[in-house]
């Protein structure tokens, strides 16, 4: 398969995980809006409150992203849980 198909096929998957997009898109974005919005004229050390905060709402939003792709990658195998192994042993075994 070529890498623009793969591509193409992970960010699809991607848009349709609904708890993928809450919790990196609107997430971050609602917060922007209710915490920045009514400090607009705020500053911090000298930089607008809009602005400091817009850098932690990605950094949030970036770091949401990598940690649920992570798990979907690794609930996208197909392999058994460890426990779900030792419980089967077991009972064979009784």
């Amino acid at each position: 398969m070529k890498l623009a198909t793969y591509t193409r096929f992970e960010l699809l998957r991607t848009a349709r995980n609904v708890r993928f997009l809450v919790f990196s898109l609107v997430f971050p974005l609602l917060l922007f809006f209710l915490i920045a919005g009514p400090n607009r004229h705020a500053t911090l050390a000298g930089v607008g409150l809009p602005l400091y905060f817009m850098g932690g709402m990605i950094a949030f939003g970036t770091m949401m992203a990598v940690v649920s792709s992570g798990g979907r990658i690794a609930v996208s195998g197909d392999l058994s849980p460890p426990h779900a192994v030792m419980d089967s042993k077991a009972t064979s075994e009784v």
